[in-house]
């Protein structure tokens, strides 16, 4: 399923044509990504987590809350869900202090750039924080 894809900002559209995704090795697994993931999420029975930075400009945030949200809903299973969002984080739910931050990141043209761009980003602590609190609560620890 595509409509993911199409729903990804025009810039990325254009920094990942299917030329990109087809051929650059960072894409290898890439195409596992464009499926649709409703009959899937409609029989997860065990924890799920999904994280997002609200300041992502990769993804449609908001839209894949919402669409996560809608399928565990109809499937009644959304107690084994847990949805979080952070401010002021970005795609690798990394600190993002500006608007230029995430504006720069997110118009960079090569793979490459982004790359290099991405490993000087620091870690949301409240992220990692969140993400130890979840996996003891999720194995009945705390």
């Amino acid at each position: 399923d595509r409509k993911w894809l199409n729903e990804l900002p025009e810039h990325e559209q254009k920094i990942y044509p299917p030329s990109v995704i087809n051929s650059h090795p960072a894409f290898k697994n890439f195409k596992l990504d464009l499926y649709d993931p409703k009959t899937v999420l409609e029989k997860v029975k065990i924890p799920f987590l999904a994280l997002f930075g609200e300041k992502d400009r990769h993804i449609p945030v908001q839209r894949s809350i919402q669409r996560i949200k809608s399928i565990t809903d109809k499937a009644k299973n959304d107690r084994f869900f847990t949805i979080k969002s952070f401010p002021n984080s970005g795609h690798l739910i990394q600190i993002v202090e500006t608007e230029k931050e995430v504006l720069t990141g997110s118009k960079l043209t090569s793979v490459e750039e982004k790359i290099a761009y991405m490993t000087k980003f620091k870690a949301n602590p409240e992220f990692i924080n969140f993400l130890i609190h979840w996996v003891l609560k999720t194995n009945e620890i705390i």
